[in-house]
């Protein structure tokens, strides 16, 4: 699944389940039923949240790229200065 709208909207949702899930253990003492349901929504949003991570990790390194792209084609990249002054 890609990093998009739905990607949030899911995740989202995932996280009101959890809050009903942890708003149902306090006043219906459903302990079985919601533990079990923590555990594995808790899972899966350790998922989500790695996906994210690795994505913004991707997105960033994009960016430095197109930016180092743009400075070389300007002359003006930190280490293109020092060599030009060297030579």
């Amino acid at each position: 699944t890609p990093i998009d709208e739905r990607f949030f909207a899911l995740l989202g949702e995932l996280q009101q389940v959890r809050a009903n899930t942890r708003q149902m253990l306090t006043t219906c003492g459903q302990q079985t039923s919601g533990v079990d349901i923590l555990h594995s929504t808790g899972e899966v949003l350790e998922v989500a949240y790695e996906r994210l991570f690795v994505w913004v990790q991707q997105q960033c390194r994009g960016l430095e790229h197109a930016q180092l792209l743009q400075s070389l084609a300007r002359g003006d990249a930190p280490g293109l200065r020092g060599l030009k002054r060297a030579l």
